[in-house]
């Protein structure tokens, strides 16, 4: 069944995660509870939203707001991976204007971060492009463009 491509643009628009990924993107429900995780001594919570097969994606918020540096995303993603190996973490700042999708490609001995930054009222659509494309695997097999 194909994507609503204006319903996929509508939900990242709106920042409505869930939404995209259950109800467009017919991805399941979670089991999995929010849970927090702390980074140099800033609190993060973690929000799962979906997940397919082994897949699970969750939505990472900052006790202050601010989105995390690649550093900090990185040690986030390191306690993500301890409970859950294949992921994607949307980090979204607390005025909810900007969100870093990030998916670490592993494999062939080596784990390589791919980022995508949006930020409220751009038209999203290299991401749009690879959400739509391949439901299974909803990041791209290469780089998007790096957020710092």
């Amino acid at each position: 069944m194909p994507v609503n491509l204006a319903r996929l643009r509508t939900t990242l628009q709106a920042f409505d995660w869930k939404p995209m990924f259950v109800e467009v993107l017919k991805w399941s429900r979670p089991t999995e509870r929010p849970w927090s995780a702390t980074v140099d001594g800033q609190g993060y919570t973690l929000t799962p939203i979906a997940q397919m097969a082994d897949m699970h994606v969750y939505v990472c918020t900052s006790d202050s707001g601010v989105l995390p540096i690649q550093a900090i995303r990185r040690q986030i993603e390191n306690q993500v991976k301890e409970r859950r190996f294949e992921h994607i973490i949307i980090f979204e700042d607390g005025g909810r204007q900007e969100a870093i999708f990030q998916w670490i490609k592993r494999g062939q001995g080596a784990a390589r971060s791919r980022e995508f930054a949006y930020r409220r009222g751009q038209s999203g659509d290299l991401l749009l492009q690879r959400l739509s494309t391949s439901p299974g695997n909803a990041m791209p097999s290469r780089s998007f463009s790096r957020a710092s």
